[in-house]
């Protein structure tokens, strides 16, 4: 008889527990778990190929509140989330009061960077949160197709 190995390092059996019980209950609607877990679980979930499960962790990565919207942003380009599950983190970053920083910009990409620094200065005269700032976000960042306002 041949014996396997046990593939997790005992550190991440909590995520593998935490994982398990999203696998069995496809209903999960307790999301208590940390950022590094929900982060461990999309990992799992991804290099699993389970889709389903993969997308329930990232929706529930992206209600955390401790979680910056840069980091939503960058967890939906590691793992290629469909744009619109992060629309608010998108509309966050464009509206707020500071620019992106050079460490912020080197971590997004180029492309990203320029497609953010567009819509911010599209939307910088409104001063209010309004359809105009929304389309801007919905058609630069999510739709990615920018208005020809600066073309």
């Amino acid at each position: 008889m041949k014996h396997y190995k046990w593939p997790f390092p005992r550190k991440k059996l909590g995520v593998f527990a935490h994982w398990n019980y999203i696998f069995a209950n496809r209903t999960y609607t307790d999301h208590s778990a940390s950022a590094k877990k929900w982060s461990s679980i999309i990992s799992l979930s991804h290099k699993w190929q389970f889709e389903t499960m993969s997308q329930v962790a990232f929706q529930a990565y992206l209600l955390l509140e401790e979680v910056k919207p840069l980091d939503k942003i960058l967890m939906r380009q590691k793992y290629d989330f469909p744009r619109k599950m992060i629309h608010k983190a998108y509309l966050e970053i464009c509206t707020r009061h500071q620019p992106l920083t050079v460490e912020e910009g080197e971590k997004i990409g180029l492309e990203m960077l320029a497609r953010i620094a567009l819509t911010r200065e599209e939307i910088k005269d409104c001063h209010s949160l309004s359809k105009a700032s929304i389309d801007a976000v919905t058609n630069n960042l999510v739709e990615l197709e920018p208005s020809r306002r600066y073309y």
